[in-house]
C-alpha cells in the first residue's frame, strides 16, 4: 500500500516530515526536496486532458516497481495560488501512478492558516493583513509563492475535497489544531495508518525530548516560535526573539498576539465566509470541528 501526504499547506508539515515520516521503516520516503517529488509537482501544476498521458508515463518512469511508497509533499492536493484547479484530474494522476495510494491530509482552520501565510511573507513583503487578503491586490498572473496575496474565499475544504469524499475509505484527515492539544497526535495517527511497526519512535533521552510548547513536538531539541517556525540552536532562537521587533520580524508571543487583536475584524470575516462550508465539511467527513472553531 502506498501512501501519499499531499496537503494542505501551513499545517505542520515540517513536523510531520521532520520528526514522524522520516523516521517510517518498509517505505521508499519521497519528501518535498525529493527528485521524483519535484518532478511530480511541476507535472500536476498545469495538469491537463492534453497532456495527461504523457506527463503520467514520465513519472512511472521515475518510481521503481513493487516497492512501497511514503509521498509526502503538501502542495499536491493543490494550491491557493492557483485556486485548488484540477484537484479530481490530480486525483486520477495519483492514483494510477501509485496504484490507488492511501491519502493524508492535513487541514486548519481557515482564518489561522490565512493568518500563518501572511506572517510567513512578512519576511519577504510589508502588506499589512488587509492588504494580503484585499481583493485589490489580488496578483493577476500566477503567484510563486503564498507571500503574495491570495483569495481567502478558494479555501473552501467542503469544495476542494469533494473528489476525495467518493474514496473516503482510503483518505484520513488530520486536523493541525488537535496536534496543538497533543504533540504526539500526528505520530499515533500516522502509526494507525501504516502500522506502529512500520515507524521506528526513537527513544533515547538524548534524541527524544518533548517540547512544552504547545505548538509541536520534536525528536531532537527544538525551539518553537507561534508561526510554527522552529530552531535547534538555543542562540539563534534567542538571538531572533530579542532582535528588533518590527513588521519584518514577527517573531514574539505578544507581538503575534497584538497583531491577532489589531486584525480582529480581517480574521472574523474570513471565519464568517467558511463558517457554513466548515459545517457541512465537519458532517460529510464525520468530523470534530466546531469544538476547535472552525465554525
Amino acid at each position: 500500500m502506498n501512501i501519499m501526504h499531499i496537503g494542505f499547506y501551513r499545517t505542520g508539515t515540517t513536523s510531520l516530515q521532520q520528526n514522524v515520516i522520516k523516521n517510517i521503516k518498509n517505505y521508499i520516503i519521497l519528501g518535498p526536496y525529493s527528485k521524483e517529488c519535484k518532478i511530480i509537482s511541476k507535472y500536476t501544476n498545469d495538469l491537463s486532458e492534453n497532456n495527461y498521458i504523457n506527463r503520467l508515463q514520465k513519472c512511472k518512469f521515475l518510481l521503481k516497481k513493487n516497492s512501497k511508497y511514503f509521498v509526502s509533499e503538501e502542495g499536491l492536493v493543490g494550491s491557493l495560488n492557483d485556486n485548488y484547479k484540477n484537484v479530481s484530474l490530480r486525483l486520477k494522476f495519483y492514483d494510477e501512478l501509485f496504484n490507488n495510494p492511501t491519502y493524508i491530509l492535513t487541514i486548519r482552520s481557515q482564518k489561522n492558516l490565512i493568518f500563518s501565510s501572511w506572517l510567513k511573507s512578512l519576511t519577504k513583503t510589508n502588506y499589512s493583513f488587509h492588504q494580503y487578503i484585499s481583493k485589490n491586490n489580488f496578483v493577476s498572473n500566477k503567484p510563486e509563492s503564498l507571500s503574495q496575496p491570495i483569495d481567502y474565499k478558494v479555501l473552501n475544504y467542503y469544495k476542494i475535497l469533494q473528489p476525495y469524499f467518493k474514496i473516503k475509505n482510503r483518505v484520513s484527515i488530520l486536523i493541525f489544531e488537535k496536534l496543538l492539544l497533543d504533540q504526539k497526535y500526528y505520530f499515533d495517527e500516522i502509526s494507525k495508518i501504516i502500522g506502529s511497526y512500520n515507524l521506528q519512535f526513537l527513544t533515547t533521552k538524548k534524541n527524544t525530548i518533548f517540547n512544552k510548547s504547545k505548538f509541536s513536538f520534536s525528536l531532537k531539541p527544538m525551539f518553537y516560535l507561534p508561526d510554527g517556525s522552529y530552531y535547534t540552536n538555543k542562540k539563534s532562537f534567542f538571538s531572533k526573539i530579542m532582535g528588533k521587533i518590527s513588521i519584518n520580524n514577527p517573531l514574539s508571543d505578544f507581538y503575534i498576539f497584538l497583531l491577532r487583536i489589531y486584525n480582529f475584524n480581517s480574521l472574523k470575516k474570513i471565519y464568517e465566509y467558511h463558517k457554513n462550508d466548515n459545517n457541512k465539511f465537519e458532517k460529510q467527513w464525520e468530523l470534530d470541528l466546531k469544538n476547535l472553531n472552525y465554525y
